[in-house]
């Protein structure tokens, strides 16, 4: 409410009350291939409760009473893979699927374009995951990980107030960015002394992704690829 016209105070207020109950189950099978090897396979479920939104439901500037409220997003995900050790070394290789209902995402109201969040259609996120990490010669330590993912809208998204779509099916997940990568290298210089002396290099990549679910010029952005590095040194001294 703005207070400098009459036309424009507002006066509202709005109440509800909102509760849940459920059980959410998490189930694990692993089998070791070898002394050094282990495969393994995770169903689990996740939960995310809803809330509101601060927008005005009377006065120039109202909206909908359905954009006020959001209620909760619920996953099953469902995740295999294989884990194991070897010459001062550690690797898991893993697929995942997720299987989104009423996903919560954030949008914009119809008529004034208030943030918001809603709850969209059903969604999926599926993709593997790469790790590697090993010690190796006298002082030196890497690891490496990588990535791929993709996520759509199993269907139309609808606004809140069911006026309009948001976004088709198919339609990427925001945030959502396809190959991630990590890495670092480690050097461990144990000196003359007794101190310590730890060399790291660091690196972090992601591709593009979009900001928004929405496919309008108004509010969708696809936000450039990056990357992040690090270098840090550090000097161990006994306890210090």
């Amino acid at each position: 409410g703005v207070g400098l016209y009459d036309s424009f105070s507002i006066n509202d207020t709005a109440y509800f009350e909102d509760s849940d109950s459920d059980t959410l189950f998490k189930l694990n099978a692993s089998w070791d291939l070898n002394e050094e090897s282990m495969a393994y396979a995770t169903f689990s479920q996740g939960f995310r409760r809803g809330g509101t939104n601060a927008v005005p439901l009377t006065g120039v500037f109202a909206e909908d009473p359905a954009w006020l409220h959001y209620g909760p997003d619920t996953t099953n995900n469902y995740e295999i893979g294989i884990k194991g050790t070897g010459n001062n070394s550690f690797y898991n290789v893993s697929l995942f699927y997720v299987d989104w209902k009423d996903i919560q995402l954030n949008t914009a109201t119809t008529y004034w374009g208030f943030y918001a969040a809603q709850n969209g259609s059903d969604a999926h996120t599926q993709g593997i995951e790469i790790e590697y990490d090993k010690f190796f010669g006298n002082n030196w330590h890497v690891n490496a990980g990588y990535a791929y993912t993709k996520g759509k809208l199993d269907a139309d998204m609808w606004s809140a107030d069911g006026i309009y779509v948001v976004a088709p099916t198919g339609q990427k997940l925001p945030g959502l960015s396809e190959h991630t990568i990590n890495a670092m290298i480690e050097n461990i210089q144990d000196m003359n002394n007794g101190w310590q002396w730890v060399n790291r290099l660091s690196a972090y990549y992601q591709s593009d992704s979009e900001n928004a679910i929405s496919t309008s010029a108004r509010f969708a952005e696809t936000l450039d690829s990056f990357s992040i590095w690090d270098f840090n040194s550090s000097v161990m001294i006994g306890e210090w």
